[in-house]
């Protein structure tokens, strides 16, 4: 598989760049210290391919992994999805708990997401998201600059790790605006002994160079690679980016210029959103022409119980997968060649009573909100009444496949039950750690039940990754992009589908119901928005879209944003603490008065690092910062 994952076969290239403007700019000193079994100089770098695949590799490796605890730093433990209303978390001393939702996000360069400082995890998946940002922007430069005149390989392997290098320029320089919003243009290599005068641009100037490279990756990547670069960038990774960049520029917060006094809710840039259509009906195109694997599967209409089954096992081997490291569905991913999970899927997903252990390794620190609950409709595609016994009856497939719910069988052998009704093992405290689940729900979405429990544990049972992006994100940037440019039901350009079919891919595939085409456009926005909560949850998407959409202070108005389920027995004395018994529950809405989520105006950007603005005076600070 991928080579740079065989970290006992690999000789990595580190870089020490030297800080400026985090690691982007430095001078052209000697910045590669030795190697594992050798001791490499920049000239050697360029010596073959290997070895500037090995360089490049690092580009790899500094990804922001949201599917590991340690994302970011060593001690996250909370999901990034926990900043958001979909998500909290039990463990209230992380660090996304006691700084992040309460706002605190001025010159905390050693925190996570916000962060931008170098550390010893410098180039890592623990590293600051910022700071690998711009240690591997610096090393697409280069690779950049140097290869063309590069005479010691091949035009064919030129070509291969120019088409990375554009592609890693183009991924990178997005991670970094999406965040700070338009940057300078970080498109070549800067010396400290140059006179600079940086000034930031508009996010559609920054977009637009993104979209160029983005284009020289395409024409240069292979279609595919072989079985032992499993994991390479590709056509279709670098087709899949250019639509949802788009989108981005398109979206109301974009829409505002680097250095004004407030961040201002302004309408989307339709020619942006017709370009987001066209980039993600081209993608579509592709994969339709030749990759037929990572199509969506219709299965609307009536279904056999064959047919049921089919859907939903579809489904769910999109997130855990056998013997396949990756499922068909991902376009845009980190392969983790089956890393061991067992500590991931516990400090991220599980209760305590589904680990069997003690302390604060053994218990899930994010779990899902009611706020995300209650966004999935009934089968029918009526709302779901939590008033009724029958509130969990009958739901979205989705729902069925993310969530386990109060009396739960999580585990069949052993038995094991999700016991997170009041006065169950799952919501109390116990021995001073918190075994309390505080919306009573858990995220099925990434585990299988085999990994539950004490006995038997299967945690290498499935595989999964990181998805950046897959085929049902293809399908809402367009919904989204072809609504906000045309309307519900129009299709201008000719792309083949119009905002209403494009959504209604996604929904057929789970045997949704269909919207109808009589829905209009402001409602129809409301729908696409709620069907990507739906869809991508923990994926790492509802962060970024509640605040490009510009809605994260309504979200956030109440005093408890972040809601919780009640579940009480209806017959109190049925069953035990670990066992529900033969009996139905009671549901309410609760507030989960952990979870606090300050956020302001200010908050749609995240702030500039203060030594960044006093080294380069010409860049100006976000809004409210």
């Amino acid at each position: 598989m991928l080579n740079i994952l065989k970290e006992n076969k690999m000789k990595y290239i580190k870089i020490n760049i030297l800080a400026l403007l985090l690691l982007f700019l430095g001078s052209c000193e000697s910045y590669l210290d030795k190697a594992p079994e050798q001791e490499i100089s920049e000239d050697d770098v360029y010596e073959n391919y290997e070895s500037v695949q090995g360089y490049l590799d690092n580009c790899y490796r500094a990804r922001a992994d949201h599917s590991k605890w340690q994302n970011q730093d060593g001690n996250t433990y909370g999901h990034v999805e926990a900043l958001t209303d979909l998500a909290g978390i039990a463990h209230t001393y992380t660090k996304s708990h006691k700084i992040l939702t309460q706002g605190d996000w001025l010159n905390q360069g050693s925190h996570v997401e916000v962060g931008w400082k170098a550390d010893g995890n410098l180039g890592t998946y623990k590293g600051k998201v910022i700071a690998n940002s711009f240690y591997s922007l610096r090393i697409a430069n280069k690779l950049i600059d140097r290869l063309p005149s590069t005479t010691t390989i091949t035009d064919e392997e030129r070509e291969e790790l120019l088409g990375q290098a554009y592609f890693f320029r183009a991924w990178y320089f997005f991670e970094v605006i999406r965040r700070w919003g338009g940057m300078p243009l970080m498109n070549q290599v800067f010396f400290s002994d140059s006179e600079q005068e940086l000034t930031r641009k508009s996010y559609k100037e920054c977009s637009q160079q993104i979209i160029d490279d983005l284009d020289m990756a395409i024409d240069m990547l292979p279609h595919d690679w072989d079985a032992t670069n499993l994991g390479r960038v590709n056509k279709v990774a670098a087709m899949s980016i250019k639509g949802w960049v788009a989108l981005y520029a398109a979206s109301p917060l974009m829409q505002n210029e680097p250095g004004g006094s407030t961040n201002e809710k302004l309408p989307y840039d339709v020619e942006w959103a017709g370009k987001a259509a066209k980039y993600a009906a081209e993608c579509i195109a592709y994969i339709d022409n030749n990759m037929p694997e990572k199509q969506l599967k219709d299965y609307s209409g009536v279904l056999s119980a064959a047919q049921e089954q089919e859907m939903r096992s579809n489904y769910r081997h999109i997130f855990y997968h056998s013997p396949n490291y990756v499922s068909d569905q991902s376009l845009w991913y980190i392969n983790s060649l089956g890393a061991g999970r067992a500590t991931d899927l516990k400090i991220h997903y599980m209760c305590m009573g589904l680990t069997a252990g003690t302390g604060n390794w053994a218990y899930g620190h994010t779990f899902p909100s009611q706020n995300l609950a209650r966004m999935y409709e009934k089968r029918d595609g009526s709302e779901a009444d939590i008033t009724s016994p029958d509130y969990f009856e009958d739901r979205d497939p989705r729902f069925d496949n993310n969530f386990w719910t109060p009396g739960d069988t999580v585990r069949t052998d052993p038995v094991l039950f999700l016991a997170s009704w009041e006065g169950g093992r799952d919501n109390v405290n116990s021995n001073g750690w918190s075994r309390t689940n505080p919306s009573s729900y858990i995220l099925s979405k990434f585990m299988w039940p085999e990994t539950l429990g004490t006995t038997n544990k299967q945690n290498n049972l499935y595989y999964y990754n990181a998805i950046y992006v897959r085929t049902a994100q293809l399908w809402l940037d367009m919904a989204e992009a072809m609504n906000e440019a045309y309307g519900p039901n129009s299709d201008p350009a000719g792309l083949g589908y119009t905002a209403v079919d494009a959504i209604n891919k996604v929904r057929d595939r789970v045997n949704m119901p269909r919207i109808s085409a009589g829905i209009s456009k402001d409602d129809l926005t409301e729908r696409i928005r709620k069907e990507r909560a739906v869809e991508l949850c923990f994926e790492n998407h509802r962060w970024f879209d509640i605040r490009r959409w510009m809605i994260a202070e309504d979200l956030f108005s109440d005093d408890n944003p972040i809601k919780g389920l009640r579940a009480e027995k209806l017959d109190a004395s049925s069953g035990t603490t670990s066992e529900p018994g033969d009996t139905d529950f009671a549901y309410s809405e609760k507030d989960i008065t952990t979870e606090i989520r300050v956020f302001q105006n200010k908050h749609y950007w995240y702030p500039l690092a203060y030594d960044h603005m006093n080294q380069l005076s010409s860049l100006k600070q976000n809004p409210g910062w």
